[in-house]
């Protein structure tokens, strides 16, 4: 059985990690995966070592892993298949894949220049990039 697993950077700051979850929940809406966990690179719970395993238990035998990045960076690059490849050694029956970051998408380029008269991203479009990127 497939699982998507999403990765956030993680912070300290607890409004941070909500709004991430609540990105993620939204997401989640749009995709058949029956088996969806989210997990933190850094400072925040759950890791994700922790989402991976929660998903293997559950039944996953293939895990789809979202990095939630705009750009690849150190954690895209290194970090996170570190962590994969320990998981693929202690599971080696498991199937794991990493998908790309956002990366340049004009539809993200685009949302960046329209803003309300408040300063923040109108939600509606997010959510409208969201639906566009999570049918991919």
């Amino acid at each position: 059985m497939r699982a998507i697993i999403y990765i956030g950077n993680g912070t300290q700051l607890a409004e941070g990690n909500a709004e991430f979850c609540t990105f993620i929940a939204e997401i989640k809406k749009k995709r058949p995966e029956m088996i969806q966990e989210l997990g933190f690179l850094n400072m925040s719970y759950p890791t994700i070592e922790i989402a991976c395993e929660k998903a293997i238990a559950i039944g996953a035998d293939e895990l789809i892993i979202v990095p939630v990045f705009l750009f690849s960076a150190t954690n895209i690059k290194y970090e996170i298949p570190k962590i994969l490849n320990s998981l693929t050694r202690k599971h080696p029956d498991i199937t794991i894949k990493m998908t790309k970051t956002f990366g340049f998408d004009p539809e993200i380029i685009a949302l960046a220049k329209e803003k309300n008269t408040t300063n923040q991203y109108q939600f509606h479009k997010i959510k409208s990039c969201l639906a566009r990127w999570a049918r991919k």
